[in-house]
């Protein structure tokens, strides 16, 4: 009887790890919709202007020249002032709600195992005390050797920048730490005048990954719960 108590509150354990997949997804999903959906904006704006200034041309230049620059400016402004600013907001947004998503996982399991402590309990700034809670209190290391979780980590890191810094980069020595330059050499963020920006593939990977990391962490419960 005992055997099957403990299989019951196991497939629970399962289930609430997909029931986290499933919402994240779903909230994903529109952060993700909104993106493609401006970003293409954006790209038909850059190319009407685009068109505007090759007719121009062809007109033997009948716009006066403050118009020229005007249109010299929006040009720039939609190719990319505009795209950077919706990529780091997506990046903005997919952390918070990671991090809020992490949390409630974290609370869920304190609950569902009778735990007295916290990740709230354990030092650390922010995402930190919910990896020494996965590892340590509850004895999930896998994350210790996740890629996923890694490039999470560099992707909270490149958020703070953003969020803390209105993205500028003062101390180069940071983007040569693992793991953010492993976002760099695959193109995943870009830097332009030591300004960083989330690249459209980086926003794509930053999705991705989170939601293999969910997938990852039902999987390790899936496989310890059937080695009991």
């Amino acid at each position: 009887m005992e055997q099957t108590n403990n299989n019951y509150e196991n497939s629970k354990l399962e289930d609430l790890c997909t029931d986290i997949i499933i919402r994240f997804k779903h909230e994903i999903g529109r952060i993700l919709s909104y993106y493609y959906n401006v970003n293409t904006h954006f790209k038909e704006s850059g190319k009407n202007v685009a068109d505007e200034l090759a007719n121009q041309n062809d007109n033997n230049n009948t716009k006066t020249n403050r118009e020229i620059e005007r249109i010299r400016h929006e040009y720039f402004y939609s190719t990319n002032i505009f795209p950077a600013i919706l990529s780091n907001t997506s990046l903005l947004i997919c952390i918070s709600t990671f991090e809020k998503q992490i949390c409630d996982y974290c609370d869920l399991l304190k609950m569902r195992y009778k735990l007295e402590i916290g990740f709230k309990d354990l030092s650390g700034q922010g995402i930190e005390k919910n990896q020494k809670f996965i590892s340590k209190v509850l004895g999930m290391d896998f994350i210790h050797k996740s890629k996923n979780w890694s490039n999470i980590i560099g992707y909270v890191k490149i958020r703070n920048i953003i969020a803390h810094n209105g993205g500028i980069i003062e101390e180069k020595g940071d983007m040569s730490k693992i793991p953010i330059s492993i976002l760099l050499k695959n193109g995943f963020i870009e830097i332009d005048n030591n300004a960083i920006k989330l690249s459209r593939k980086g926003t794509e990977n930053l999705i991705e990954t989170i939601n293999e990391f969910w997938s990852e962490m039902k999987n390790f419960i899936i496989e310890k719960n059937a080695s009991k």
